[in-house]
């Protein structure tokens, strides 16, 4: 389950991933969402990807992809 900050990330995620053909940004993450910083990014990736919604490749810049869709 998760939190609502966190679907919002994952919506944004998809949503922009859909309409540009690859992911956002860490820092165009942060500007949509109004977050203060890229760590605050980090961090809901990271619990994303611990969850299974989205997985990520180390190192390489709009590597996210959407795994699993909550029902």
């Amino acid at each position: 389950m998760l939190t609502k900050k966190q679907k919002k990330v994952l919506d944004f995620i998809e949503e922009y991933s859909k309409k540009k053909g690859f992911s956002p940004s860490h820092d165009e993450m942060r500007k949509h969402l109004k977050l203060s910083s890229v760590s605050t990014v980090n961090h809901y990736m990271k619990i994303l990807q611990e969850k299974g919604y989205i997985s990520r490749e180390k190192n390489t810049a709009r590597s996210v992809e959407i795994g699993k869709k909550e029902l």
